[in-house]
Parts: C-alpha cells; sequence; structure tokens
C-alpha cells in the first residue's frame, strides 16, 4: 500500500525536425511506499479511465502491481502498466487552497489551460 504525495499529467513530447508534437498519456503519481519489501519514493504512470474511476488524490492509500519502465529516458515516471489497482482507504483531507491536494482534472482540462 503507498500513500500519494502528488500527481500530474503525463506527456509524451515529439520531436521530428522542426515540428513538435505531444500526446497525452494519463496522469504520473508520485507516491511514498513499499516496493519487494522496500521503502522507498517513486512515481506510477496511470490512465485516464483508471483516475476517473479512482479520483486519487494526495493523501489517499491505494495498492496495485506495476512494472519498471524499460527506458528512464523514454517515460517521466517510474513504474508504468498498472494492474490491481485499488483505493485502500480515502485520504486525509489537505489545503483545499492547495490546487495538487484535490482530484487533479481531467485531461482536457489540462489541453485548454496550455
Amino acid at each position: 500500500m503507498t500513500n500519494i504525495s502528488d500527481d500530474w499529467e503525463r506527456i509524451r513530447l515529439t520531436c521530428s525536425f522542426d515540428e513538435a508534437s505531444h500526446t497525452y498519456l494519463g496522469y504520473a503519481i508520485k507516491m511514498a511506499g513499499t516496493i519487494n519489501g522496500e521503502e522507498t519514493t517513486f512515481s506510477i504512470g496511470i490512465g485516464k479511465a483508471a483516475q476517473a474511476k479512482f479520483n486519487f488524490k494526495v493523501n489517499d492509500i491505494i495498492s496495485g502491481a506495476c512494472l519498471p519502465v524499460p527506458d528512464p529516458d523514454m517515460e517521466q515516471v517510474d513504474y508504468y502498466k498498472v494492474s490491481k489497482l485499488a483505493k485502500v482507504a480515502e485520504g486525509e483531507p489537505g489545503s483545499l487552497s492547495t490546487p495538487w491536494e484535490l482530484v487533479a482534472p481531467e485531461l482536457e482540462v489540462y489541453r485548454e489551460r496550455e
């Protein structure tokens, strides 16, 4: 089980000649928790559907299984392909004036803010 400490959007930037484009991959969640019996801080990548289902926010306690990313230079998270995802406990509310402690907005909202 892990405690969420931060979350943000996950984007892949692609550059080709003089053009750049980006793809929204989902959400990246920074966590403090246990992997293979070791306490550590790490990040996982989840998709839009998983975030919509669970509405993860700071201080939630979650569990699941995941794989390490094969190429850290291509991903901004440590682990991805999360399965068996579950919210174990609702976290204590943080500051309502601090947006990153609330449920992250949908990816379309991020796109509108660009």
